[in-house]
């Protein structure tokens, strides 16, 4: 389905779809981005695709660019990567034995969803600011979010 079929607001039938009500089509398609994101979901995930992205990297080489992350979270973060067909993990039969992470096809598209991401971030994080800033400004109570307006009311 094209975005531009998602946004219609007439099915497929040809008939206008009530107001509020989400089709089958729209639940699936929540359900499919709830997947999507959970993938991703764990702090370090993200950032470990950033790092493989720039190329094949040994276990400490990643562990040492994740400022905060411990050793266990690491672990577990590049395992479920793993699991969920993102990345592979290549044992190398040495002494000492050398491990190394890089992404798979599929860890690749991935990313390609994270550049889009960065790249709406580029554009439009200034007018997120500004819709917070506004939100959270006190001054006529139309124009203030509901917290703020709770905070201001309860003072009073």
């Amino acid at each position: 389905m094209t975005t531009t079929q998602y946004l219609s607001a007439i099915d497929a039938s040809g008939r206008v779809r009530p107001t509020g009500q989400p089709t089958s089509d729209d639940l699936e398609m929540i359900d499919r981005t709830r997947g999507a994101r959970d993938l991703l979901s764990s702090k370090w995930k993200v950032d470990l695709l950033y790092l493989l992205a720039r190329g094949v990297h040994r276990y400490s080489r990643l562990y040492d660019n994740l400022r905060g992350a411990s050793k266990k979270m690491l672990t577990d973060s590049l395992r479920g990567l793993e699991r969920d067909g993102l990345v592979e993990r290549h044992v190398f039969a040495e002494v000492p034995v050398r491990v190394e992470y890089s992404l798979t096809p599929l860890g690749w598209s991935a990313t390609e969803l994270l550049i889009a991401l960065a790249d709406w971030a580029d554009e439009h994080i200034g007018e997120v600011d500004a819709a917070r800033s506004r939100y959270d400004r006190p001054g006529d109570p139309a124009t203030i979010g509901p917290m703020r307006l709770r905070s201001l009311t309860a003072v009073a």
